[in-house]
């Protein structure tokens, strides 16, 4: 007994070390995995991938578009026939008619009918094709909503993005800056120690320091607030750590296209103009609809019925008292074929109205159809137009730049020689700053606005 029991203890004691060993490597492949995704490196593709995965305007669009879908399906399924069947029975006191000898009684009844009918509209003025073909249309057009959606989402991903490049650019940019600063203000100083300065030349030179920490923090604040929003554009937790890819190449590549070239591409890009090209043919299709009220209706159905009563057969010569059930369901089984015509001649003008109502609303739809080409060509030439203007400004900028910097290198040698004051060189040197932080503006600027036109023309990140 006691040399089973020590086995046991062994495999009891290595089950518990196996286990114990289990839950510790688990325990450290879940640290390694959420430490993995806190870091998070995004491309914008793949931020637009997540933006558009999780984001909930998106997800509602779809349930929306699901739900058109379901129309359409619905309407497919209407021309097909109806079959239905149907039981009924009563306890009856009294007088009541029993319908399987159509005569009344006067005596507690047990009375029962079942029925199978069936039915199939085989005209009805098109009514029903055409509702198919509308609702099919209606489906494009809340599938070209939720693209609406996704675009508007990608355009706000794109924007945050760049945002967040930039804003960290003029960090790297406010940091050297800074730097240059305490460069200047400890050569000041031991100019000053040297006593070839006086204290003013230091305190400028402090103040320089100052102001390029300032930078720092406002730019700082800037990129904190750019960051949160756009996590949480793409639903990432406030913890998670992203960092973004940059483009490949410094300078933008783009090819200038005249206007109505890009226009042209993004009529058949964007999905406004699928939408408003839905609506009015749905507008269309809804005339007809409409129209096909004035036409007569040809319904075919037919059907197979039977009916019971527990008091038939009695004080009878053909049956037995209480007659089975199944004996009176196939004695009294009837079945019938029929075809219904029905002539609309009179409505209150409802038909006639409800035309002319469709024609007003397929009027309209044209009309938003050209309204919305004509924004579609509004917005491509503005963006063709800012597009321009930035590729101005961004070389004007780097013209500008390179101009303070070469200021600032002579005012500071002419200051190290005694020819310059100070001031002059604070002056340069706050010129040449803010020539900096506008290129880096420019800079993205002309990529932000060069995405838009590409993103019109239906062309893809590559970065």
């Amino acid at each position: 007994m006691s040399h089973n029991f020590s086995i046991k203890d062994l495999l009891f004691d290595h089950m518990s070390y196996c286990i114990k060993l289990f839950s510790i490597t688990i325990y450290l492949l879940l640290i390694e995995n959420l430490s993995a995704f806190s870091q998070v490196k995004l491309s914008l593709k793949q931020a637009i991938n997540i933006a558009l995965t999780d984001n909930l305007q998106v997800k509602q669009s779809q349930v929306t578009e699901s739900i058109a879908n379901q129309n359409f399906r619905q309407s497919k399924f209407n021309i097909l026939p109806t079959l239905n069947a149907n039981i009924n029975e009563s306890l009856n006191f009294g007088r009541s008619l029993d319908y399987t000898t159509y005569s009344y009684v006067t005596q507690k009844t047990n009375l029962a009918n079942e029925s199978i009918t069936t039915s199939v509209t085989l005209f009805q003025g098109l009514q029903k094709i055409n509702q198919i073909a509308a609702n099919r249309l209606l489906f494009q057009s809340d599938k070209s909503a939720t693209q609406k959606v996704k675009n508007d989402l990608m355009l706000e991903v794109i924007n945050n993005y760049i945002t967040i490049l930039s804003s960290q650019d003029q960090l790297t940019a406010a940091q050297q800056q800074l730097d240059l600063a305490k460069q200047q203000l400890d050569v000041s100083t031991k100019i000053f120690n040297a006593g070839k300065k006086m204290a003013s030349d230091v305190s400028v030179a402090k103040s320089q320091v100052a102001k390029a920490e300032l930078n720092i923090t406002t730019i700082q604040n800037q990129l904190n607030n750019s960051v949160v929003n756009f996590k949480q554009l793409l639903n990432l937790s406030p913890e998670t750590k992203i960092n973004l890819s940059e483009p490949k190449n410094d300078e933008v590549q783009f090819q200038e296209k005249a206007t109505l070239d890009i226009y042209n591409k993004a009529l058949h890009v964007l999905p406004e103009t699928n939408k408003a090209l839905y609506a009015r043919l749905y507008a269309e299709k809804q005339v007809m609809i409409q129209k096909g009220a004035y036409y007569p209706s040809i319904v075919l159905s037919s059907g197979i019925a039977s009916n019971y009563s527990h008091i038939l057969g009695m004080d009878s010569m053909f049956f037995t008292p209480q007659s089975r059930f199944l004996t009176q369901f196939k004695i009294n089984l009837t079945e019938y074929v029929q075809v219904s015509l029905s002539i609309p001649i009179f409505n209150n003008f409802s038909t006639r109205i409800n035309v002319k109502k469709a024609k007003l609303d397929l009027e309209s739809a044209r009309l938003d159809e050209e309204t919305t080409k004509n924004e579609i060509y509004k917005v491509v030439n503005q963006a063709n137009e800012d597009l321009t203007a930035a590729k101005k400004t961004y070389e004007y900028s780097k013209e500008e730049y390179n101009a303070t910097l070469d200021t600032y290198n002579t005012m500071y040698k002419r200051y190290l020689t005694g020819l310059s004051n100070p001031i002059d060189v604070n002056q340069a040197q706050n010129e040449m700053n803010s020539a900096q932080f506008d290129l880096i503006h420019a800079k993205y600027d002309l990529l932000l606005k060069s995405e838009i036109i590409d993103f019109y023309q239906g062309r893809s990140m590559d970065y």
